[in-house]
């Protein structure tokens, strides 16, 4: 059975959902109020479950995590919901940037 509705939240995911919400609050999806109302609600949140309910009803693109499933194949993506996101590529660092970094502090 999966619990991800009761995991800890972090600040980081606060912050996400707040975005959603100033994005739905700039969309024209909430009012003031009921923007104020959900921040609220979403800066104090404690767990996943209790962010979900203030976005639920928003687009909010990519999420850090996958809505509830009893789907078998699915349980593992469940598991770790963090398991579809792609890593992001390393850019290699330039040969003369690197000469230039050892050339300028090795005149001083």
């Amino acid at each position: 059975m999966n619990h991800w509705h009761s995991m800890r939240a972090s600040d980081a995911d606060r912050e996400r959902a707040a975005d959603i919400l100033k994005a739905a609050f700039a969309e024209g999806r909430l009012n003031p109020t009921e923007h104020r109302v959900r921040l609220d609600a979403v800066l104090r949140s404690q767990t996943y479950g209790e962010i979900q309910r203030q976005v639920a009803d928003l687009p909010a693109g990519p999420v850090p995590f996958t809505p509830p499933s009893f789907d078998a194949a699915n349980r593992a993506l469940q598991a770790n919901p963090w398991g579809t996101h792609a890593m992001v590529p390393t850019r290699r660092t330039e040969p003369l940037a690197k000469a230039s970094l050892i050339m300028g502090r090795s005149r001083r």
